[in-house]
């Protein structure tokens, strides 16, 4: 009856540790079913904005298109020229264009014109006041426009300058008494810079530093644009 009785208890037990077994494993297979693992991959899309040399180019393109190429009587673009004007590694363009001056800069991936400046008239058969400048080789890269606009009675020239894309501007002016017959930078008595009267030995030496190594551009004279654009 004894052995009986133990057999009995056995088998429950037996019966027991197997529910529970099976208890937990439902456990584990619906906690699996509840809590999925999910993976989730995102995918980002960047669209690289268009490097400054290429926004000015497209304006160069833009400005040949509507105005015409240069023609021997300064209208249409002349020149055009890419450089970094205040040393921060973004680059300037100047173009020359209808006897006009003009800088543009790049600014919220969009070519805009910081400056725009006219250029002097032909005094005779003299190329007086018929000159730009572009000098590279100075300490702060100046565009520097001779633009006086009458008879040959004065020298005025502006001084164009960049910082942080804006433009900054100073004036050299001399005159003559008025009584030659001829233009000639030898008839000049009286100097100023920026508005302040300078002796002779300031005005040129000034005047030499900025003149000096500089690049310059007749307006009359077309220069090759397809080669300046494919510099570009």
């Amino acid at each position: 009856m004894k052995k009986k009785r133990a057999i009995l208890i056995s088998a429950i037990a037996v019966v027991v540790i197997a529910m529970v077994i099976v208890v937990v494993g439902c456990g584990d297979k619906d906690k699996e079913k509840a809590e999925p693992t999910t993976t989730t991959t995102t995918t980002q899309t960047t669209t690289a904005a268009p490097k400054d040399n290429e926004v000015l180019k497209a304006k160069l393109e833009a400005m040949i298109n509507e105005l015409g190429r240069g023609t021997s009587n300064g209208s249409g673009v002349i020149a055009a020229k890419v450089l970094d004007m205040d040393g921060d590694s973004r680059k300037e363009m100047i173009v020359i264009h209808d006897m006009k001056a003009e800088i543009f800069a790049v600014k919220n991936g969009k070519a805009e014109s910081i400056f725009e400046g006219t250029i002097g008239k032909q005094y005779g058969q003299t190329d007086t006041s018929y000159r730009v400048l572009i000098n590279e080789s100075i300490d702060t890269p100046t565009l520097v426009l001779f633009n006086s606009s009458d008879e040959w009675s004065d020298e005025n020239i502006t001084l164009v300058t960049v910082s942080g894309g804006t433009v900054s501007e100073r004036n050299m002016r001399a005159a003559t008494t008025g009584e030659n017959d001829t233009p000639g930078r030898e008839e000049l008595v009286s100097f100023s810079i920026d508005g302040s009267d300078v002796s002779a030995t300031e005005y040129e030496k000034e005047y030499n530093r900025l003149t000096e190594g500089a690049d310059e551009i007749n307006p009359m004279t077309p220069t090759d644009l397809d080669e300046v654009l494919a510099s570009m």
